[in-house]
């Protein structure tokens, strides 16, 4: 037997008004109060009300986004008056409360913060509530206001586009900063640079991506289109690229680190601090790696209509993955400003083992130390990483006209040079009077892979290259 809709939704509506029956009423006195709350109208009264229901409806709706809009224009408010209190607080000896000073105790005052230590926990709240870094959150919802402000706009209002602009470029150098990107130049790893941070910049990023480039490029406003890519490439990608060489060699290079320090620790006292195990020392190779494809898969998604403005970002990536590799290798190895190599290293990388040896008798295989050896693991694993950035950024490459067409040129050049000094170096491990060979075979057979795939990829002005 079937059962009309109109009864199916009766007794769902009388199922449901039954489970929130208070326990200690009754039913018929729960069904009066219902009848007094709810009071039934017949369909006359429904048809005329229609309308001023909905009316009323469409009333507080407007009224709730407009309560929206002012609680993000007080949040963003709110976030700005905190960091300009933030930077207005005293320094830590102006703050700081005078102590007395107390004798050594040996490990017990490493244990726990004495009670007057003021900046130490003045530190410690700061960490604790995010303020000592840039805050993502502030730099998402002020962009994400901005993006609502100027979403029903068109590039005939440059006042918005240039508020946009700006905050595009402002969440950008806020996750270089979050992440340490904007000291990778040094030559230790900055502290910033972690798993957690990556995983805390990744969602931003491709925020940024995926929803302010493209609302910045239906402005249809080139120049302010150039600043934004150009902004992203210097302050992320290129940042990015350059952190494998000395994340693999701060990652690798640990071992000697702490080796030294358990030798120099059993000559003093106990007290001595020694650094981490390696296993300890996070390895955000990986996490950078997967940021960096995330990145360029988002672009990758972005409308064909904006792909103008996109183009070349993949091509400034696999040029800087080039000059990275350069600069690995760069030891014992002179190139000129025409590509070639220095005439020494190239007389005496032509001739094979047995005519080196022959004609310099008192060159010998000598053992590495364990030091160099790391050196070596190091430059190989930034070799594959730097390696995978190249196919990476090649694989959608091709014959392009527009800006990415121009990098064509230098790309080229600079596998070109890769390839000659893969060719000049001793990779097969003759040994050199006042030099070592920094690229064994494996790194060599990498580069040159990465190399044909640049080659065979790019449309060539000259194919007898």
């Amino acid at each position: 037997m079937s059962v009309a809709p109109q009864i199916s939704v009766r007794l769902a509506i009388a199922f449901t008004v039954l489970k929130h029956k208070p326990k200690d009423q009754s039913i018929p006195s729960y069904l009066l109060g219902l009848q007094s709350l709810f009071s039934l109208s017949n369909d006359s009264q429904a048809t005329c009300g229609e309308d001023a229901w909905r009316n009323h409806a469409l009333s507080l709706e407007r009224e709730l986004e407009s309560l929206k809009q002012k609680r993000e224009d007080d949040e963003t408010e709110l976030i700005r008056l905190r960091q300009n209190a933030t930077k207005d607080m005293p320094d830590d000896s102006d703050a700081a409360p005078s102590k007395k000073k107390t004798k050594k105790g040996g490990k017990a005052q490493e244990l726990q913060l004495q009670d007057d230590d003021w900046p130490a926990k003045r530190e410690e709240r700061l960490n604790a509530t995010g303020q000592s870094s840039p805050s993502l959150a502030a730099a998402f919802t002020s962009l994400r206001s901005v993006l609502n402000s100027v979403s029903p706009q068109t590039g005939d209002d440059p006042p918005h586009n240039s508020r946009l602009l700006a905050a595009i470029t402002r969440t950008i150098d806020t996750i270089g900063k979050f992440l340490g990107l904007q000291n990778i130049s040094t030559s230790s790893v900055p502290s910033e640079l972690n798993e957690l941070r990556i995983a805390m910049a990744s969602p931003l990023l491709v925020y940024v991506l995926r929803i302010a480039l493209p609302a910045l490029f239906y402005q249809d406003i080139r120049n302010s289109c150039s600043v934004a890519v150009s902004r992203l490439i210097d302050a992320l990608f290129v940042p990015v690229v350059c952190s494998f060489t000395l994340v693999s060699r701060a990652h690798v290079m640990h071992h000697v680190d702490t080796s030294l320090a358990k030798k120099t620790s059993k000559s003093r006292k106990g007290n001595e601090k020694v650094p981490k195990p390696p296993s300890q020392i996070p390895d955000v190779r990986m996490d950078l790696l997967t940021l960096l494809d995330e990145a360029l898969n988002t672009l990758d998604s972005i409308s064909p209509c904006h792909s103008g403005y996109t183009a070349g970002i993949r091509e400034r990536i696999a040029l800087e993955s080039i000059r990275s590799l350069e600069s690995l290798y760069s030891t014992g190895i002179t190139v000129s400003a025409d590509g070639t190599m220095d005439n020494a290293t190239l007389e005496d990388a032509s001739h094979g083992p047995e005519s080196s040896q022959a004609s310099h008798p008192h060159r010998r295989r000598t053992v590495l130390s364990r030091k160099d050896r790391l050196e070596a693991l190091a430059r190989k694993d930034a070799t594959w990483y730097l390696c995978h950035i190249l196919n990476s950024s090649m694989s959608t490459g091709g014959p392009k006209d527009g800006p990415g067409s121009m990098l064509n040129g230098a790309l080229l050049d600079g596998a070109a040079r890769i390839v000659k000094m893969c060719i000049s170096m001793d990779c097969d491990g003759v040994a050199r009077v006042g030099r070592s060979c920094v690229m064994d075979v494996m790194c060599r057979n990498m580069v040159l892979a990465a190399c044909e795939k640049i080659f065979s990829a790019l449309p060539q002005e000259n194919p007898g290259l």
